[in-house]
């Protein structure tokens, strides 16, 4: 697990929102947001239309996905926004790592229970691992 130390206060979920976001490493990509009202309910739709497929393959198409969003500057973007939403809650129910999905799922809960709201965000290098994060006002919880 490695610890990022950077302050990501400025990127906090607006209030009553979660929001998702995919970055490289010159902080472009692309967000999505749902209400936090929503949330349970798009996890819940998206475990069930995936509970027939191998975790495998829902990680591996969920990230394939959310790479398309990777660079997105906003300009002609093409990014599916709902496709984006179910990839990334799918990669979060689908995650190889045990530990991590259970923490990245307690971190989420707990910042929706203490804010209102949470951002996830995922840090995609060109190459090497990925990074998430649970941001808030104050940053929740740190993952690798």
């Amino acid at each position: 697990m490695t610890t990022v130390f950077e302050d990501f206060s400025s990127h906090t979920a607006p209030p009553g929102h979660v929001t998702f976001t995919v970055l490289d490493q010159k902080q472009s990509g692309h967000s999505v947001i749902i209400a936090s009202a929503d949330y349970l309910s798009v996890v819940r739709t998206t475990k069930l239309a995936i509970s027939g497929i191998s975790a495998a393959d829902a990680f591996k198409g969920a990230i394939e996905i959310i790479r398309r969003s990777v660079n997105c500057t906003g300009e002609m973007c093409m990014c599916e926004d709902n496709g984006l939403l179910y990839a990334f809650i799918s990669a979060l129910l689908k995650h190889r790592d045990k530990q991590t999905r259970k923490s990245l799922a307690a971190n989420i809960r707990s910042s929706l229970k203490k804010n209102g709201s949470a951002h996830i965000i995922l840090f995609i290098p060109p190459a090497g691992p990925s990074s998430w994060l649970i941001a808030g006002p104050s940053i929740i919880g740190q993952l690798h």
